[in-house]
């Protein structure tokens, strides 16, 4: 009983932070609009406290990460403009996956343990593939960028998949698009929509890259197999 309690609790915190970022319109200090508006205002309080605003900075990023709130295109777009590219990069990157951890814990936390539980059985062979192949189809999916990530952490967080599987292969498949959203954000003038960095091209380049990580999954058991000795 006093676990459901537990559940219960952390239910009615998660659910006050996230109403309270809706009801009070949060989500406009989210917006591309509202990120080129304040660009000049946050270069330059970044000029006078870097140490500050990169922890700040880090600290939004992984609350609205691990609450699932709209807006992490925007704080990616953020971390390039203010901070370049290198340095965007690295802070998203990290921040982004701590986030989709915390995510990915609460979804386990809530009801990944009971779904485990109740139909376990049935989910042996899902269970048993993604023990097996969890972190390289994690990363697959976070490669194709088509799936929204935080629907991914969701699910994964029904799965067996352990946290330092799920945090690395995050952090390692998230990378190539957390770098090109940086990227972009430091021509952030010249962007007007979100749809001005998305082509036919750059969606079939992730889902080119979305199956490296199979096929070199593929080709390292290949390996291993001929480095059997053959019987005699």
């Amino acid at each position: 009983m006093r676990l459901n309690w537990q559940k219960l609790l952390s239910v009615i915190v998660l659910a006050s932070l996230i109403g309270t970022f809706f009801c009070l319109g949060l989500g406009r200090y989210f917006t591309l609009d509202q990120l080129q508006q304040s660009k000049h205002q946050l270069l330059a309080y970044y000029s006078e406290h870097q140490l500050l605003t990169m922890l700040v900075y880090c600290l939004v990023y992984i609350l609205a990460a691990s609450l699932s709130l709209p807006g992490a295109l925007s704080l990616t777009f953020a971390a390039g403009a203010i901070f370049g590219p290198w340095w965007g990069t690295l802070l998203a990157s990290i921040s982004s996956a701590i986030g989709a951890t915390g995510a990915f814990l609460s979804a386990r936390y809530m009801v990944g343990n009971s779904i485990q539980k109740r139909f376990g059985a049935r989910l042996e062979i899902v269970n048993r593939g993604i023990r097996e192949e969890g972190g390289f189809y994690l990363m697959s999916l976070r490669l194709f960028a088509v799936f929204p990530y935080f629907m991914i952490n969701l699910v994964m967080g029904l799965t067996p998949i352990s946290v330092r599987t799920f945090f690395f292969a995050t952090l390692v498949g998230m990378l190539p698009v957390v770098f090109l959203y940086s990227y972009t954000g430091t021509q952030l003038s010249q962007i007007q929509t979100f749809r001005d960095i998305i082509s036919t091209r750059l969606i079939l380049s992730f889902m080119a890259m979305a199956l490296l990580p199979i096929l070199a999954k593929k080709l390292i058991q290949w390996w291993k197999k001929r480095q059997v000795p053959k019987e005699k």
